[in-house]
C-alpha cells in the first residue's frame, strides 16, 4: 500500500491511498507506524485539517467506544471532556448509549464545508482512510518517568525522586533529609 506522511517537528503523520474498516487501519497503522492518530490539542486538529486531502470517507482516528466509554486506544486512556472535539450535531449522542447502537469508532472531518477537524462516531465496518503516527517517544526516551508526546516534541514527566531532560539523574538527600540535585 502506498502512503503518504508529513511531519511536525518530531511526529510523522501518514494515511492510506485505500479505504478500510476500522480493525483494518489501526492493525495497517500498527504494522507500519506507531498506532492511529491520538489528537493531542487544536493545533494538531489544525496542521492535519491544512495538510490531509479531502476524502470522501474522511479519516480514522484512535478513538474507540470500550465498556461503554470513548477511549484512546494507543494508551487505553479515556477521553476526557475537555479533550473531546465531537461535530455540534454528534455532540448531543455522546452521554447516550442507545440513540446510535453499534457506532462505537470515530471519524475525523477532513476538509469539510462545515465543522472541519471534528469528530463524528461511526460504524467500525464502514470504510474510511487510515489515519496513522510515528511516534517520538522510543522505549528508552525516559529512563525513570513517562515520555509525554506533544505536537513540537516530547518532554518526560519524571518519577518521584528522579530529574533530568530522561530522567536519568536520581534526587539525592542530604544528612538534614533535605533533597538536592
Amino acid at each position: 500500500m502506498l502512503c503518504m506522511w508529513t511531519t511536525v517537528e518530531s511526529w510523522s503523520y501518514y494515511y492510506s491511498n485505500t479505504t478500510m474498516d476500522w480493525m483494518q487501519a489501526r492493525a495497517w497503522c500498527q504494522k507500519h507506524y506507531t498506532d492511529m492518530v491520538a489528537i493531542q490539542n487544536q493545533g494538531e486538529i489544525e496542521h492535519l485539517n491544512s495538510w490531509l486531502p479531502r476524502q470522501p470517507t474522511y479519516y480514522w482516528i484512535g478513538i474507540r467506544k470500550i465498556n461503554n466509554v470513548w477511549t484512546w486506544v494507543g494508551t487505553n486512556k479515556a477521553l476526557t471532556a475537555e479533550a473531546t472535539n465531537w461535530a455540534r450535531a454528534n455532540q448531543q449522542w455522546q452521554h447516550r448509549t442507545s440513540a446510535k447502537e453499534n457506532e462505537d469508532c470515530v471519524e475525523m472531518y477532513i476538509k469539510r464545508d462545515s465543522q472541519p477537524g471534528k469528530w463524528n462516531d461511526e460504524r467500525c465496518g464502514k470504510l474510511k482512510t487510515a489515519l496513522c503516527y510515528t511516534a517520538a517517544c522510543k522505549n528508552d526516551s525516559c529512563l525513570y518517568g513517562d515520555c509525554v508526546e506533544t505536537i513540537n516534541s516530547h518532554k518526560c514527566a519524571c518519577f518521584e525522586g528522579f530529574y533530568g531532560e530522561g530522567c536519568e539523574h536520581v534526587v539525592k538527600c542530604n544528612e538534614a533529609g533535605d533533597r538536592s540535585i
